[in-house]
């Protein structure tokens, strides 16, 4: 084998890395994409009962939502729904 045969064989061998590794730095930059756009509430919702100083117990309707995820979220309307 001659030196510039030695040479194309080795061309070939790296752009075949390169291509791997192209194809392996997609992946993984969709799946990091795909994993950060999630998002992720916990919500709660109940009667809560309030008794201050010397003023009559109190019922409220106490709802909570915290964001779990990295994604900023806004809540624009909040709806209840009695069956």
């Amino acid at each position: 084998m001659t030196l510039d045969q030695k040479i194309q064989v080795w061309m070939v061998i790296g752009t075949w890395f390169a291509g791997l590794g192209t194809c392996a730095a997609v992946i993984v930059a969709l799946y990091l994409s795909r994993r950060i756009e999630k998002v992720r509430l916990k919500v709660y919702a109940g009667l809560r009962v309030i008794l201050g100083d010397g003023t009559p117990r109190q019922t409220h309707l106490s709802i909570g939502v915290t964001n779990l995820g990295e994604r900023p979220v806004t809540i624009n309307t909040v709806g209840w729904a009695i069956r």
